[in-house]
């Protein structure tokens, strides 16, 4: 092959690569308000959730264990969660199953400020760190 022509296909080839569709953009990595989540851990002390789901939500006899939330929760739904949890385990079917299996009802942070309850969920979806 001539050199030429070899270095017009080469440039064929590689203008059509660059063509070519790249992998999907990696999604956005969730940014993590160090200060929110530190206020949350304080929220998470004073509103007595450890009694129940263990100093850093490990769990308990009586209470689940709270790592992993942000595989099932978004955080607007965490906070309607958290300050009345009544309509959530009627209509969760795995929420309703782990309130059986913790035969203790779930108290709702309803008297805390919403930025109170916005700092909690933060830092229960940060994996309680």
């Amino acid at each position: 092959m001539r050199p030429d022509r070899f270095a017009a296909i080469l440039c064929a080839s590689l203008a059509l690569c660059s063509c070519a569709p790249s992998a999907p953009p990696a999604p956005p990595t969730p940014t993590v308000d160090a200060a929110a989540v530190e206020r949350g851990r304080l929220v998470y002390q004073v509103e007595a959730c450890a009694a129940c789901h263990g100093e850093r939500g490990e769990g308990t006899e009586v209470a689940p264990a709270l790592s992993g939330l942000s595989a099932h929760w978004q955080g607007d739904e965490l906070a309607a969660f958290l300050i009345d949890p009544a309509p959530a385990l009627g209509s969760d079917p795995r929420l309703a199953e782990m309130a059986a299996r913790f035969d203790l009802e779930m108290p709702g942070v309803a008297k805390a400020s919403s930025g109170d309850v916005a700092d909690l969920v933060e830092y229960l979806l940060s994996g309680l760190e």
